[in-house]
């Protein structure tokens, strides 16, 4: 770590934060910026190509995540026309409106969520979701009952059956391969969100298997996820990386190689519906906001200098969503 600036360090320690979900994460990212102003030491018409440069390290580090995406597009869109000598100032500014935005978002998704979840249902869940978490423990009194999954290799939703079962929501804690399963007992799948795009909702591995038990045995599958999951892919693709095979295994076998991912994609014509802090919300009404949203021109044009993509308001959604 010699030689490293505090900044590049809190980035490593975002890259190697394999358990937090998306929604803690993009507050990491929002410290960073704060710690940039912080360490920035030179001309404030520098600050700026710093932002940029370590906006691209900071999607880097959680490639899978749109957050991250939105997070940087958010905070260059404020910078570009904000005089040098205000640019500090400005991001302190920024990243206080942001954070207390996500805040409100999360509990304008608690309210619809109230909305949709009946009392005495049995919800299936998968892995460990902030906001499916939050939600959930929020509508406590409605006394559903909620089945979740272990989320190997890190076992995440075993850290999220401890917190139901301590907000006193009866909660079975089942295996990976045994909650497609239990979705046909199901009143309801409800799940987080790492990046939604036109191509597909990404989350933990094992959700297109859960959403597609759920279209087979008519069991609603809802998405909880705030405005920020959403991004098209025009300027954010989600990169599933391969994770050390030591998470699954300390063994070795001849002729057998671990494969190791975190998260899949799952179609959206599979998913019923978002519950969204704008209530709850279909898939052709969650990604038509996105027409016409401003993206920074820094984010338009990448490291490789590619021309930017066709502006969104010629662009046309997909017909199978």
């Amino acid at each position: 770590m010699f030689g490293l600036t505090k900044v590049d360090r809190l980035i490593i320690e975002l890259s190697n934060d394999n358990t937090s979900g998306a929604s803690q994460l993009v507050r990491k990212a929002v410290d960073i910026f704060l710690k940039v102003v912080e360490e920035n030491d030179e001309e404030t018409e520098n600050l700026f190509k710093t932002m940029v440069s370590v906006g691209r390290k900071v999607i880097k580090a959680q490639p899978s995540m749109s957050p991250m995406f939105n997070c940087v597009n958010d905070v260059l869109c404020t910078l570009e026309n904000v005089p040098p000598f205000l640019a500090k100032e400005a991001t302190r500014n920024w990243a206080k409106a942001y954070l207390a935005e996500l805040d409100k978002a999360r509990e304008r998704v608690v309210d619809a969520a109230s909305k949709a979840l009946m009392a005495q249902d049995i919800i299936v869940t998968n892995s460990y979701s902030s906001l499916v978490l939050k939600l959930l423990i929020a509508n406590a009194g409605k006394s559903f009952s909620v089945i979740i999954s272990e989320g190997r290799p890190m076992n995440e939703g075993i850290k999220m059956a401890e917190a139901l079962g301590q907000a006193g929501i009866s909660t079975t804690l089942v295996v990976d391969a045994a909650l497609s399963d239990a979705v046909s007992d199901a009143d309801m799948v409800l799940v987080g969100a790492d990046a939604i795009t036109e191509r597909g909702l990404v989350n933990k591995i094992g959700t297109r298997a859960l959403a597609l038990a759920a279209k087979a045995d008519e069991v609603p599958f809802f998405v909880a996820a705030e405005r920020n999951k959403f991004v098209l892919s025009a300027f954010f693709i989600p990169e599933f990386q391969e994770h050390t095979s030591l998470e699954v295994t300390h063994q070795r076998f001849e002729n057998v190689k671990v494969k190791n991912v975190y998260f899949d994609e799952t179609p959206l014509r599979l998913v019923s519906g978002f519950l969204t802090e704008d209530g709850v919300r279909t898939v052709e009404e969650v990604m038509g906001y996105l027409r016409g949203r401003r993206i920074s021109k820094e984010m338009l044009v990448g490291e490789s200098d590619e021309p930017p993509p066709e502006p969104i308001e010629a662009m046309d959604m997909p017909e199978d969503l």
